[in-house]
């Protein structure tokens, strides 16, 4: 499967998801993967739903075109998720060929923190609803520009999702600190004035 093949399955994802949540949002590894030419493992959707119970919300999502969904953790249980403020619960599912996971947010203002309170700077990236085109995060941009990305207040690069990045960016990207990817930039700038 290519990337226009998987942006087309996001599209899809997006028309459907919309009846549930119409400000619904794709973000991380799938923007940040088309961004860098590569395809993506999966596509992480966050929405808010009108549904309160886990059954109601299960059945909203099957109502609306999602078969096979199922609840696979809440969020304080997973590693990948528990930086995160203001996380339901995670949904998940295949999609015309594509695992799908959706990203249930407690309330609608959540909506707008998700990518801030994302662990590490390479993936604080999403794809604008209307034309998948690709929106970088400030700390996204600082890290292209500095080579260096870096993570969240109070995380560590021994955390597994942080080992993870790492070991995927080796060679592309410097594991640091945000202040050390701004002194690089600076320092960069610089040398190419003079």
């Amino acid at each position: 499967m290519n990337i226009e093949q998987q942006k087309q399955i996001a599209k899809n994802v997006y028309d459907k998801l919309r009846l549930a949540d119409p400000d619904c949002l794709l973000a991380g590894g799938a923007p940040r993967d088309w961004y860098f030419g590569e395809t993506c493992n999966d596509l992480d959707f966050y929405f808010c739903s009108t549904a309160c119970t886990m059954g109601s919300t299960q059945r909203q999502l099957k109502a609306i075109g999602f078969e096979n969904v199922k609840h696979i953790a809440d969020p304080y249980s997973s590693e990948l998720y528990k930086s995160m403020e203001g996380l339901l619960r995670i949904w998940e599912c295949e999609y015309e060929g594509m695992k799908v996971q959706f990203i249930q947010l407690c309330t609608p203002q959540n909506r707008w923190k998700v990518v801030d309170n994302m662990d590490i700077s390479i993936c604080k990236a999403y794809c604008k609803q209307s034309d998948l085109s690709i929106v970088l995060h400030r700390d996204f941009k600082l890290t292209v520009a500095s080579r260096v990305m870096f993570l969240k207040e109070g995380y560590d690069w021994e955390q597994k999702h942080a080992v993870k990045m790492f070991e995927r960016f080796k060679g592309k990207f410097a594991a640091g600190t945000k202040e050390q990817a701004t002194d690089r930039l600076i320092r960069v700038s610089l040398e190419g004035i003079q």
